[in-house]
C-alpha cells in the first residue's frame, strides 16, 4: 500500500495526509479506508525488518514500462499509521511509526535520538511529519523508547541555526537541496515543508512556532511578495543571497511568463512551456491554511488571495480538504 511520484503522476503528490486520511479528517467519508489500508500494510509487512525496508514486497518487476523501481524512499511515503491509532485507540499502530523511525535514522547513519539529517525539503517534511506524532505519542506514554522528544528537540536547534547563519536566512528558505551544493530550493517542497512545521505547533509543541512564522515569510514573498503571484508555483529554484538576484523560474520558463499577468496564477503550460504543476499552488494554499489556524500574521489573508486565485485558473480542488478550518 506504498504509493510514490511518478514522472506521471506529479498532480497526486502524497501530502501531509493521504487522500484518504484527508477527508476522514473532513467529513469522515473514509475513515474505515484509512484503517483498512493500514491493517494491510501491517499484515504484508514487518517493520522492523531494516532489510525489508530497502527491498519490500512492493518493489515493483522491472519493466521498460517502468518509469521507477526502487526500494521505500524516506522523502516519499505516506503517512499510514497515525491517523487510525487516533481513530482506534489500538496500539499496535504506533511500533510501525517507532521502526519507521529507526530505519531512517539508520540509513541516515544517526543515532536514533538525533535530531533529522537534512537533505531537502520534502525529506525533512516527511519524516518531521513521522517524528513529531512520535514525540506526540512520547508524551501520552504510548511509545516503547523514549527517544523522541529529544530528536525533535534536536531538529529544532538545527533550524534555528540554518535560520541564524545560512546564506539564505535572508529568503527564509529551509528546504536548501544540500545534495545540490546548496544554491537550489524547491518553492513546493517548501510548502510541504511549511505545512508539517505549522503541524508541529499544532501537536502543541509551540516552541516551534518561532520557526512557522519566520518560515512563512518565505510564502508570502515568493507568492504575490518579492516575487509576483505568477511565480507561486515554481520548481527548482537558483539561490542568490538575495530575492532581486534569486531566479523565480528557469530561463525558458521565465520568458514564456513574461507577458502572463502578475496577480494570477499560470496554467501548467503556458506558450508551449511546461510551467508548473496545478497542485503546487494548492499545496501553497494549504501552507497559508495551517498557518492561518495557527493565528500566523498574514495567513488568512494569504489563503484567501491564493484560493481566489486557484478559483480563478479554474483548478479542480482536489486537495481543498486539506484546508479545512479556514472558512
Amino acid at each position: 500500500m506504498w504509493y510514490r511520484v511518478s514522472s506521471a503522476s506529479r498532480d497526486s503528490e502524497i501530502g501531509l495526509f493521504s487522500a484518504w486520511d484527508a477527508r476522514c479528517i473532513a467529513d469522515e467519508s473514509a475513515c474505515d479506508l484509512a484503517i483498512e489500508l493500514a491493517d494491510n500494510t501491517l499484515d504484508h509487512y514487518q517493520f522492523d525488518d531494516y532489510e525489508g525496508i530497502s527491498k519490500g514486497w512492493w518493489v515493483c518487476d522491472k519493466t521498460p514500462e517502468d518509469d521507477y523501481c526502487g526500494n521505500l524512499s524516506f522523502s516519499h511515503y505516506p503517512n499510514l499509521f497515525f491517523l487510525p491509532f487516533l481513530l482506534t485507540g489500538n496500539t499496535k499502530y504506533i511500533k510501525p511509526q517507532e521502526d519507521l523511525w529507526a530505519a531512517y535514522q539508520k540509513w541516515s547513519q544517526r543515532a536514533i535520538d538525533s535530531g533529522i539529517k537534512h537533505q531537502n525539503g520534502r525529506n525533512l517534511a516527511w519524516n518531521l511529519r513521522t517524528l513529531v506524532q512520535l514525540a506526540w505519542l512520547q508524551q501520552q506514554g504510548l511509545t516503547e523508547k523514549t527517544v523522541y522528544i529529544q530528536a525533535l528537540e534536536k531538529t529544532r536547534i538545527s533550524l534555528l541555526e540554518q535560520k541564524k547563519t545560512h546564506y539564505q536566512a535572508g529568503l527564509h528558505v529551509l528546504g536548501t537541496k544540500i545534495n545540490t551544493d546548496g544554491t537550489r530550493w524547491t518553492g513546493w517542497m517548501e510548502s510541504y515543508l511549511g505545512q508539517v512545521i505549522n503541524y508541529v505547533v499544532q501537536l502543541g509543541f509551540e516552541e516551534w512556532r518561532p520557526i512557522a512564522e519566520w518560515h512563512f515569510q518565505h510564502l508570502e514573498a515568493r507568492c504575490g511578495g518579492e516575487w509576483p503571484l505568477k511565480y507561486c508555483g515554481n520548481d527548482h529554484v537558483k539561490s542568490g543571497l538575495t530575492w532581486a538576484d534569486t531566479n523565480a523560474y528557469s530561463e525558458d520558463r521565465a520568458n514564456a511568463l513574461e507577458d502572463w499577468p502578475d496577480d494570477q496564477l499560470p496554467t501548467a503550460r503556458v506558450k508551449g512551456v511546461q510551467i508548473t504543476y496545478p497542485i503546487r499552488a494548492q499545496n501553497a494554499r494549504a501552507w497559508a491554511a495551517m498557518a492561518a489556524m495557527n493565528n500566523i500574521n498574514g495567513a488568512e489573508e494569504m489563503f484567501n488571495t491564493l484560493n481566489a486565485a486557484i478559483d480563478a485558473r479554474g483548478d479542480t480542488n482536489q486537495h481543498q480538504e486539506f484546508s479545512i478550518g479556514i472558512k
